[in-house]
């Protein structure tokens, strides 16, 4: 499914509260090791490319970086 293959580029990371965000191209999905459930969290224009994504430590918020040099919180 798109997973972009480039060794720079950081696109899963695990919340401390058992959340795993997976970017694929232009897409962002969590899924929740709690109730075992997916949704799509972020979709950014189809000529973009998510290259990084991390979870803050202790909290629910989440940045990512785009193939433009935006980070995104």
């Amino acid at each position: 499914p798109n997973l972009q293959e480039n060794i720079s580029y950081s696109l899963l990371d695990w919340s401390d509260s058992n959340i795993l965000a997976t970017a694929l191209e232009n897409l962002i999905y969590l899924w929740d090791g709690n109730n075992l459930t997916s949704r799509l969290f972020y979709s950014a224009d189809e000529n973009i490319t998510i290259t990084s994504i991390k979870w803050m430590k202790n909290s629910n918020l989440i940045s990512f970086g785009t193939n433009e040099g935006i980070v995104h919180i």
